[in-house]
């Protein structure tokens, strides 16, 4: 795959799921991996967390079928170029990891190249207010960003009240 002009990649905010064929530019920000539940040395998917260069995320999926064709070239950290993934709708009520309510899925159609300049944030954190996380107005089921902030000072009781 050649090198692309900055107007030939879709962003994650003008995703479009009656569009079948796009190539993305993307950071892989987290990578980790599921094992097989019968088979505990074999990876049953591999799990991404990829972000654009605008700084928004979105969750990505390689399933069992194609770790094969991925799993060594995928690397946390690092920028791909990833031709026509599959668009798919997030699982309403999961734990959600990005605000996006919908996934990427790497198939046999998909294709990943290196992209040595990439724009944006090495890490990906956006870190938000306290203040919503104080008075409990933050949904639930959203992974978030803080920086930690004192709200009480006084002395740690280290008894266990459920051993009393």
């Amino acid at each position: 795959m050649g090198f692309m002009a900055a107007g030939d990649f879709t962003l994650i905010c003008d995703l479009d799921v009656l569009k079948d064929s796009f190539t993305m530019k993307l950071r892989i920000i987290r990578l980790w991996t599921l094992e097989d539940y019968y088979k505990k040395d074999e990876i049953f998917t591999i799990q991404l967390i990829l972000m654009d260069e605008q700084g928004k995320k979105i969750q990505g999926y390689v399933p069992n079928a194609y770790i094969y064709k991925f799993r060594k070239v995928l690397k946390e950290g690092k920028a791909f170029f990833i031709k026509n993934p599959n668009l798919g709708k997030m699982d309403e009520g999961k734990f959600q990891l990005t605000d996006q309510m919908q996934k990427l899925t790497f198939t046999r159609e998909t294709t990943v190249a290196p992209c040595l300049e990439f724009s944006g944030s090495i890490n990906g954190f956006a870190f938000i207010d306290h203040h919503p996380i104080i008075v409990g107005t933050v949904p639930l089921n959203i992974s978030l960003d803080v920086i930690g902030l004192v709200v009480a000072i006084g002395e740690i009781d280290a008894r266990n009240e459920d051993r009393m």
